[in-house]
């Protein structure tokens, strides 16, 4: 956690505060505008800390008005996440702008924080992840989505490996070029991982190239099984639903998957207060962490089973009053 003077270049974008108990309990930034290296393809990050839920929405609003991803936790969350020794809360530690820390609530998280001893099972639960790449559709659109989970799986996985040798990295251009030193990866890997990071960028901002990003994906790919030994063949078939996976986010993705496999996008005119709410999480996961967590298996469940016309039980999607055949003849053609 870095004490920088910095911290009055963001003063512009912080919300004003209400009453003494309404205020956030802190703000921190992170990534790569904290340590000083982003780019014009950088997201901004923010950690917004507040044990009241109105009062974290409200400030996540206005940093997502201008620009910020957000990253939004209770007190008693980061408390949790520190036990279980979550490397984020080392990236916080390490990297960490803190804004503002109301009776100094994040300092004593982070200065108690300790890191696991050995990350190798959480390396294995992401690499489990993989399987999403398997049987995509050959579609422009569909390559630029996989370069996006895949660089998630990537830098996620690195972070694990390199955390299990007390090697904290988490800028994706040190956590290559520490690769590369180890011998794990070559030079021209290199170029492969930046390219990988432009098509991230470029799924997310929806500024596609005319050519797809099925070079750079199947480029990865190759390198994911010289470091981890996973070998994943996207060519062929995934039939399993999203629920399967274990991971909220990831789970979250693979229904994602399926909704684009449909021409389904979040510009899309959906008439269901249902899709919007799922398209709601999906592209802001940060702001629904909770909501993703508790609802993912029924709800990555559900969307499968609606989309592949399974399902024909009056069965509600969590959170959204809306039940399955009323979401299906909304959506579907």
């Amino acid at each position: 956690m870095v004490c920088d003077p910095r911290v009055d270049d963001f003063q512009e974008d912080r919300p004003m505060t209400g009453t003494a108990t309404d205020r956030t309990v802190a703000t921190c930034v992170f990534g790569s505008v904290a340590r000083g290296d982003s780019d014009g393809i950088s997201d901004k990050d923010i950690l917004i800390v507040s044990a009241n839920s109105a009062q974290r929405a409200l400030e996540s609003a206005v940093w997502r008005a201008r620009g910020w991803s957000i990253a939004s936790y209770t007190p008693r969350r980061l408390v949790t996440m520190s036990h279980a020794g979550s490397l984020f809360l080392q990236h916080l530690k390490s990297e960490g702008l803190v804004l503002n820390d109301e009776d100094g609530l994040l300092r004593d998280i982070l200065s108690s924080y300790r890191p696991r001893a050995d990350y190798s099972s959480d390396v294995s639960d992401c690499l489990e992840a993989l399987r999403l790449i398997e049987g995509c559709r050959s579609t422009p659109l569909m390559s630029y989505w996989a370069a996006d989970v895949l660089f998630v799986i990537f830098r996620n996985a690195s972070i694990l490996h390199l955390a299990n040798d007390r090697i904290y990295k988490f800028s994706f251009a040190e956590i290559a070029q520490t690769l590369r030193e180890r011998g794990n990866i070559c030079s021209d890997d290199l170029q492969t991982l930046a390219a990988l990071r432009k098509a991230k960028a470029a799924f997310r901002s929806r500024t596609f190239q005319p050519t797809d990003a099925w070079p750079t994906v199947d480029g990865v790919l190759r390198i994911m099984e010289r470091v981890f030994g996973k070998s994943v063949s996207r060519i062929s078939a995934f039939h399993s639903s999203p629920a399967s996976l274990d991971d909220p986010y990831f789970s979250l993705r693979g229904i994602e998957k399926l909704l684009l496999e449909q021409g389904l996008t979040e510009d899309s005119p959906h008439r269901s207060d249902a899709v919007r709410q799922v398209w709601k999480m999906i592209v802001d996961p940060r702001a629904y962490s909770w909501d993703i967590k508790v609802h993912h298996r029924a709800l990555a469940d559900d969307i499968h089973n609606m989309l592949k016309g399974r399902n024909q039980a009056k069965l509600l999607i969590p959170g959204t009053g809306a039940t399955m055949d009323e979401a299906k003849q909304l959506i579907l053609p």
